[in-house]
């Protein structure tokens, strides 16, 4: 992790600008709307800067703007007006596309679509854009098919991608025009090979840049809009920035990074360095792209400020000290998840893998978890029968077990004592279960070489510091009457058992969960779970837990928010035959942010959120309040959360488009409102 360096260009930015190459910007800087550049209703203008000057206006709208584009001569600027309009079903577009000179003058119109991108050929500009924008609930731009044609002939375009859905939010080109860096789509960021119509992803994140050379070097904005990574697919394994380390105001999200055609400078919207408003920034990269040297602000104004791209004289004959056209490695392979089919009696990965979804039944107020993981914070998930039958004669009979899991925990206060994972025995016994007590990691294991002399053994494993949302691999292991415990692949305990054997394992099933659990509520979800009638080996563990971490690093954390927010509106459900259609259910209501204790929602910032209305086929308890009442909630983007894209969804709300989010409060936990 870098830290960057806090340079004078903030006290004095002309100074700075003046030691550059002549330099061109523009952006869009709202007029009026919610304070959100993709609402429906708002309005911006044209902004542009020649450095040193000021900024001035280039169009003064009103109009609904999106990610104004320089040509490759810094002369003329590419823009959209997505002519947004709210309907029932989300928010619709209408796309247009226009040139004008950055000079000033006259728009001219070049036909439908978005530009998102300009890339210049041997024989001129051309114009890379989506022919349409999908409807949507989200606070993103997608459509489905990428076409480029040359300004001056728009009624000419060549179809350039229309293997998967693309993210419009940013697209960029490296300089050869091979590659190109976008959201194929969201939150899927990665590099995808424009001859061979193929895509690699490498992150999910946001708003992914490609340097606009040939090294193929790649930007991504984590899920928290704070770090940015940086990969050279293939080459480097990649590393972190920090770009809002490098501005006054240190604390806030950066938004609509791109960079501009020097792969020395990126420019993007960040926390304001005066006032309350977003501004527009243009950093100084260090050559191999280790460090932001320094960023100086754009804009100087108090209004919000958007999309910003940047234009420098002689830009296109510099590059990093990257290797150029650099030749891709092929990715290593990587152990299969199971690592092993040898003496495996169960395996779910998660509710997208092959046939697992039907694997387990969930009970209480169960949910589907982020990454397809089951979410027992409030209820548990039983196996079926069919998937566990050779279980228990297996291990019997061999006297070993191997049980692993992927856990991932919020934090959790004492008193607690849950089961997260257990095998039992048709009379209730734990056959081998895991414990969460207080802050111990507990397992009973049933031991014994017949059945009559078999007993519970209760060992304490570890204690675990429990990190939000960072999961934690399990691997617990019995042969020869010794157990050993395994973390994130590493070994960290080894117990000599009472008694050896599992004689006494018979009728199994497996639970993930606890239908009765004792004291403060744990939460959590669990993935990855297997069964073996053996014990794995030392370097079986380890392969099994690089498959895993594998996995994990393309995972972003979802952004959490922690609010004080007012019940707007909160329709009714519809009549019960209608919500017998489903045995899950979301509702949808409206709500005002009263007061932000943590994230990145804007206080009085209008709010969709949807709820857990039906689970396991009933009804379960909605937040006990009025229009008008307050509670303390947690919330995040419903785009961290694509679980819920399949969910049936009862959305009757008419207060109109507004970003939507999701209440992550376990079913039932909701507290009391505020006193009026």
């Amino acid at each position: 992790m870098f830290r960057l360096r806090l340079l004078s260009a903030f006290l004095f930015p002309v100074t700075v600008f003046a030691q550059t190459p002549a330099t061109r910007a523009v952006w869009v800087q709202q007029i009026s709307g919610e304070p959100d550049p993709y609402a429906a209703g708002s309005t911006f203008r044209l902004m542009a800067r020649e450095l040193p000057g000021p900024p001035r206006v280039l169009l003064a709208g009103p109009g609904n703007f999106s990610r104004p584009l320089l040509s490759a001569d810094g002369a003329t600027v590419y823009y959209t007006d997505r002519h947004a309009a709210a309907g029932e079903s989300g928010t619709a577009y209408a796309p247009e596309i226009f040139s004008v000179p950055f000079a000033g003058g006259e728009p001219r119109k070049l036909g439908t679509g978005m530009a998102v991108a300009v890339w210049k050929g041997s024989d001129g500009d051309y114009i890379y854009a989506l022919n349409s924008l999908q409807t949507s609930r989200r606070p993103a731009l997608t459509g489905e098919i990428l076409v480029r044609f040359q300004p001056g002939n728009p009624d000419e375009r060549e179809i350039m991608w229309a293997e998967s859905p693309l993210g419009a939010d940013n697209f960029q080109l490296s300089r050869d025009g091979t590659r190109a860096a976008g959201l194929f789509p969201w939150p899927q960021a990665g590099l995808a090979n424009m001859d061979t119509r193929t895509f690699a992803p490498l992150a999910q994140g946001s708003f992914p840049g490609l340097a606009p050379d040939d090294s193929f070097a790649l930007t991504v904005l984590d899920g928290d809009r704070r770090r940015l990574r940086v990969f050279v697919p293939g080459v480097e394994p990649g590393w972190d920035l920090l770009p809002a380390q490098s501005l006054p105001q240190q604390a806030g999200e950066i938004n609509h990074l791109r960079w501009s055609n020097d792969p020395l400078h990126l420019a993007f919207s960040g926390p304001p360095a005066k006032g309350d408003a977003p501004d527009v920034y243009l950093a100084t990269l260090r050559p191999d792209l280790r460090e932001i040297v320094s960023a100086a602000p754009l804009s100087d104004d108090p209004a919000p400020d958007y999309f910003p791209d940047v234009w420098i004289a002689g830009g296109r004959d510099r590059t990093t000290t990257l290797t150029q056209h650099p030749v891709i490695a092929e990715k290593p392979v990587t152990a299969k998840w199971p690592v092993s089919p040898d003496a495996l009696q169960f395996s779910w990965e998660n509710a997208s893998s092959p046939g697992a979804a039907g694997l387990f039944t969930l009970h209480g107020n169960a949910t589907p978890g982020r990454d397809g993981s089951l979410n027992v914070s409030a209820g548990w998930a039983e196996a079926t029968a069919a998937s566990l039958a050779g279980i228990a004669p297996a291990c019997a009979a061999s006297g070993s077990v191997t049980m692993e899991a992927l856990i991932t925990e919020r934090r959790t206060h004492d008193p607690c004592s849950v089961r997260l994972l257990s095998l039992r025995t048709a009379d209730g016994r734990d056959a081998l279960s895991l414990y969460r007590v207080d802050r111990t990691l507990i397992v009973r294991i049933l031991t014994g070489s017949d059945a009559a002399s078999a007993i519970v053994e209760r060992h304490t494993l570890t204690m675990l510091s429990i990190e939000d949302d960072r999961p934690f691999s399990v691997f617990v292991t019995v042969h020869a009457g010794r157990l050993q415990l395994y973390l994130d692949g590493q070994p960290m305990k080894e117990i000599v058992l009472e008694k050896p054997g599992l004689a006494a394992w018979t009728g199994l099933t497996l639970t993930v969960g606890d239908p009765l659990p004792y004291g403060t509520p744990w939460t959590g979800q669990v993935e990855r779970i297997a069964f073996y009638s053996r014990a794995l080996a030392a370097a079986e563990i380890t392969d099994a837990w690089l498959a895993t971490q594998n996995i994990l690093t393309t995972r972003t954390r979802p952004t959490r928010n922690k609010i004080k927010a007012r019940l707007l509106e909160m329709p009714a459900l519809p009549d019960d035959a209608t919500l017998a259609a489903s045995p899950r259910w979301l509702l949808a209501s409206s709500w005002e942010a009263e007061q932000i204790f943590l994230g990145s929602i804007k206080q009085n910032q209008r709010l969709t959120l949807l709820q857990w209305a039906v689970l396991d086929g009933k009804k379960i308890a909605l937040p006990i309040m009025q229009p008008g009442q307050s509670i303390e909630l947690p919330a995040e983007s419903l785009d961290d959360h694509p679980e819920l894209r399949d969910i049936k969804t009862h959305n009757a709300i008419t207060t109109g488009e507004a970003p939507v989010f999701f209440d992550t409060t376990p079913p039932g936990r909701h507290p009391l409102p505020f006193p009026p």
